[in-house]
């Protein structure tokens, strides 16, 4: 099953050695005798939790969840509705694997704040967890901006296991035909492509002049959107709901902004973005912007308290700024960094016998802070490997159109959008010209060499000989002519090295758009859209 949402993340075989943390110092709260807490239990907190315990840490871990005992991929959630895979499919981990990790699992809580300073989280029954580190990995919850509250009318919501509950059921109930799903994100699509499964009629409704804004080239968008309306899909791009009426005996009759028509339907997916889970925060201890800002090693601003997934602001490599990447290999990278990490920073009076083990530092990779962790005070401790930043890669199925991005595809200074058509496939590739202008000093050094041969053969023709300056001048000639042919060698070789650069450009991003038809012609252009996500992640690395 290929998924639609993932992240191309620089992994251990791409990078440099172990590089020291540099941690800020601890206050004295931190004891040994307190656990590792860890707030969220989705695929962050797994991955963090796998690598705290390989990193060799022994100790206590308690794990914080307002969900069950089971972590879930939301990547296949939508999977689930459509009826193409089981329940069961969605859960990535074995019982008996977490169990392997001997926690202690506190489910179905809500914390309602952690105060860093004194190490401590409360939660909503009273109870108060005292820890030694703490790791947000809350993920993220959907928002609505623009929807109108509904008393009598419940919409989807496709986040949750719940909510793919819900979904599923409303699309095996035989009633529903009509949806509008109010979104044009990637999750949006995820939606109406499970609900095209399902042989339901889909308005597919958004405030965004185009779908999937941000991941796909205008050019790419109207070609997407043209294929989703010859597939029967009715687009409201750049609209808005004006009105909602639930007093009907069953779903809501929604009246437009754009053009005040008045349209029932059965049910209705929101799925217009989400927010990081971050509401027990307090900004005035953590540093905070659109989400946690972390550094290479996902620290927060406070020593002991780490973020990792959709919480987490930290590098993404197409920009070079700090982003909050809400995609699966993303938390998955992000969350062994953080495992590691704190397992490395407690020390070996804490039950790390392997961290304690580790070799010296041979090597530091570099990493563009956000200004708000510049200036912590710190001390060095253990060698582990850095998070080195990601880009985001998207790839989707809808019915039979196939759409995959990765990188940056908007035009810019020194970019070049290069799009290319063959049968039903449309490719467009984003390239980035790197300019290095060298100067060459060679010509006038050859002039004052020229200069300079002038005037020893004058002084040589009136103080030797003929013969004696016949010598002379031939030794120096041949070895003037070296010097001149040298110089010209160079000047060739730095006029060729400036046309290389000028000419010099490194793919940056891609958007693909198919139609596919047989399993072949499918796995050909995955092999083609894994070809260009390599040769994107070479140009960052």
């Amino acid at each position: 099953m290929q998924s639609c949402c993932e992240s191309a993340v620089i992994d251990d075989a791409l990078m440099p050695s172990c590089c020291e943390l540099s941690a800020v110092h601890s206050t004295s709260a931190t004891s040994s005798s307190n656990p590792v807490v860890i707030l969220g239990f989705g695929v962050a907190a797994v991955n963090a939790l796998f690598a705290l315990r390989d990193s060799g840490y022994t100790g206590r871990v308690v794990v914080v969840t307002n969900a069950g005992p089971m972590p879930y991929s939301p990547v296949l959630t939508s999977y689930y509705a459509a009826g193409r895979v089981a329940r069961s499919d969605c859960f990535p981990w074995l019982p008996s694997e977490l169990d392997a990790l001997n926690v202690e699992l506190i489910t179905n809580a809500q914390v309602t704040r952690l105060d860093a300073d004194a190490h401590c989280v409360h939660l909503a029954d009273g109870e108060s967890l005292t820890f030694s580190k703490c790791l947000i990995a809350t993920g993220a919850h959907p928002v609505a901006p623009g929807f109108p509250h509904m008393p009598a009318f419940s919409p989807l919501f496709l986040r949750t296991m719940e909510d793919a509950d819900r979904l599923k059921s409303a699309l095996d109930d035989e009633s529903c035909r009509d949806v509008l799903i109010a979104g044009t994100s990637m999750v949006a699509l995820k939606t109406l492509e499970a609900c095209l499964h399902r042989g339901k009629r889909v308005t597919l409704l958004g405030r965004s002049a185009q779908i999937l804004r941000g991941s796909a080239h205008p050019l790419i968008a109207r070609e997407f959107e043209k294929m989703l309306e010859q597939r029967g899909v009715i687009l409201r791009l750049g609209d808005a709901v004006d009105t909602a009426d639930d007093s009907c005996t069953s779903g809501i009759d929604i009246t437009f902004a754009k053009d005040g028509v008045r349209q029932h339907f059965d049910q209705v997916v929101l799925a217009q973005g989400v927010k990081p889970s971050l509401e027990f925060v307090d900004a005035r201890q953590i540093a905070m912007d659109k989400g946690v800002v972390v550094d290479a090693f996902m620290r927060s601003s406070n020593a002991d308290v780490y973020a990792a997934g959709d919480v987490a602001q930290a590098l993404e490599l197409s920009s070079g700024e700090s982003k909050v990447i809400a995609l699966w290999a993303n938390a998955v990278a992000q969350g062994t960094v953080a495992g590691r990490a704190i397992a490395t920073a407690r020390g070996e009076d804490d039950g790390c016998a392997m961290a304690a083990a580790r070799g010296e530092d041979d090597g530091c990779a570099t990493y563009s802070a956000h200004p708000a962790l510049q200036m912590q005070p710190t001390c060095v401790v253990r060698p582990v490997r850095p998070y080195q930043g990601s880009i985001p890669c998207n790839t989707i199925h809808v019915a039979d159109i196939l759409f995959a991005s990765a990188g940056m595809v908007a035009e810019g200074a020194n970019v070049r959008i290069e799009s290319e058509r063959r049968d039903d496939v449309l490719v467009l590739r984003a390239f980035q010209k790197r300019v290095q202008e060298e100067q060459c000093v060679h010509g006038e050094q050859c002039e004052q060499l020229e200069q300079h041969d002038r005037a020893a053969q004058d002084e040589q023709l009136e103080q030797h000989d003929r013969a004696a300056q016949d010598e002379q001048l031939e030794q120096h000639d041949r070895a003037a002519q070296d010097e001149q042919c040298k110089c010209a060698a160079q000047n060739d070789r730095a006029v060729q090295n400036d046309r290389a650069a000028l000419d010099a450009e490194a793919l940056v991003g891609f958007n693909l758009l198919a139609v596919v038809e047989g399993a072949t012609r499918e796995d050909s252009l995955l092999n083609e859209i894994g070809c260009l996500k390599r040769e994107i992640l070479h140009r960052f690395l």
